[in-house]
């Protein structure tokens, strides 16, 4: 672990002692530290141990999950298993909409701090309310720390970040962003850091750039297709980074196409994180390949098939969590509706599981007039045909994929028909393309950026 730097004790620099709450993160850390190198059976029995815990919890304090486990005659009083927590019916998102505090804890343990409520972006025109405790927002900060400290990120450096919430990039912003002294939470807590910059993922790319190549950061923190807009332009001006170390993605999908062109363009890898609103830290990248370690200590995770049985290594299925600590409200088997490929032990000898790939949500899948669903790819081909600046592709039926574009002219008929050739690739079948010009394609409410959405 890293030698942390700040210390309550005046004129005591090292060793450092720290207050009481920096001490708790320490200790989670040194076991942090320990048990991503234990074995995945033995994670697996202390997952089981505390997810019994949650149930004991839940059944006592929820009517809806006391009914639930009563109905899936779910034994708590002997050992717990596997076996015993696959009964349990999975959680839906209509679920929690149509029971909402309902699946509140009446008697949440006064050691785990206030409920807190907080929404999810709703960009399936679904929102939910979620709660949780200061206790999970202690694991939130235990589990970024581990983040940092896996990649040996130095503190001292630049940040740098684009987006929209809770880290920077409001509306309301000034244009040139603002200016902390520190990386804030959770790195300063232990830390003595280099600045933050934030910027309002609004911003156009080309107001980013320049605001990149001005302040000339370390690390790079925003979302994979604003990444990829932000490649395009520099590589496309000439404009370089040269202090730039790393590039962090979140919130979207990430493609082997876009950390090769982070890599040819800012020469610098592209690690990625995989959390939620609800859950966390759900699956950190490994710092020495491109697979996701799951975190295993903050939340259980499964990969199952549309039977509800769980996925061979290298099949796609649905993601189910279930929060390990939140006892505010729990979310027992919860459909977040991604999608995510398991993978094999990993290289490193961490017994942290591996998810390959995350794929996205269930939006993001292609219907073929057939019924068969599939995850399109390649889209950044057809920023190579014509001066696409911005595309979506939205599928409005079956037969019909609508191209939304914003280009510097409209298209030829010889790049349309490339385009269409592409997309016929791309999707497994001929669609009906239709192309609207537009001025720009907004992002959603939370700053995301799709760049196929299913409307079936």
């Amino acid at each position: 672990m890293s030698k942390f730097s700040n210390s309550i004790i005046e004129n005591i620099t090292w060793p450092a002692i720290p207050d009481p709450q920096v001490s708790q993160l320490v200790a989670v850390l040194y076991q942090l530290e320990q048990t991503q190198w234990w074995s995945p059976e033995k994670l697996l029995t202390h997952q089981l141990t505390q997810l019994r815990l949650l149930l004991i919890h839940a059944y006592h304090t929820i009517p809806f999950y006391k009914q639930r486990l009563d109905e899936a005659e779910i034994d708590l009083l002997h050992p717990f298993t596997l076996e015993k927590w696959r009964k349990i019916p999975i959680l839906k998102r209509t679920d929690i909409q149509s029971e909402g505090n309902k699946l509140l804890s009446s008697q949440l343990p006064a050691s785990h701090g206030q409920a807190k409520s907080g929404q999810t972006s709703g960009s399936t025109g679904q929102p939910i309310t979620v709660y949780g405790t200061n206790l999970t927002r202690f694991f939130w900060n235990a589990f970024a720390l581990r983040d940092h400290l896996w990649f040996e990120r130095d503190f001292k450096g630049k940040l740098a970040v684009i987006r929209f919430g809770d880290a920077g990039g409001y509306i309301g912003d000034p244009p040139d962003g603002k200016f902390n002294n520190n990386w804030g939470l959770p790195a300063a807590l232990l830390y003595q850091t280099g600045p933050l910059l934030t910027l309002n993922i609004s911003s156009p790319v080309s107001v980013q750039a320049a605001w990149l190549q001005r302040h000339n950061p370390d690390y790079l923190l925003t979302y994979p297709s604003n990444l990829v807009a932000l490649a395009e332009y520099c590589h496309k001006e000439g404009i370089e980074l040269p202090n730039l170390r790393e590039v962090r993605t979140i919130s979207e999908m990430v493609t082997p196409e876009m950390r090769t062109v982070c890599q040819e363009v800012f020469a610098v890898p592209l690690v990625d994180i995989y959390t939620s609103k609800e859950m966390g830290y759900m699956a950190i990248q490994c710092p020495q390949g491109e697979g996701y370690h799951i975190q295993s200590e903050n939340l259980f995770l499964e990969i199952l098939d549309d039977d509800d049985n769980p996925c061979e290594v290298g099949q796609p299925g649905r993601v189910i969590v279930t929060g390990l600590h939140n006892f505010a409200m729990p979310l027992l088997r919860y459909e977040i509706r991604d999608y995510a490929i398991s993978g094999p032990p990993c290289a490193c000898g961490r017994g942290l599981p591996v998810i390959s790939r995350v794929l996205g949500r269930s939006r993001n899948m292609v219907t073929l007039p057939n019924g068969d669903k599939k995850w399109p790819t390649g889209f950044l081909r057809c920023a190579e045909i014509a001066p696409i600046q911005q595309f979506q592709f939205v599928q409005k039926n079956t037969e019909q994929i609508e191209a939304r574009l914003v280009t510097e002219r409209p298209l030829t008929e010889e790049e349309h028909a490339l385009l269409r050739e592409t997309l016929n690739q791309t999707f497994g079948y001929c669609f009906e393309l239709v192309i609207h010009y537009l001025d720009s394609i907004p992002r959603s409410a939370s700053g995301k950026f799709e760049e196929f959405v299913s409307e079936i």
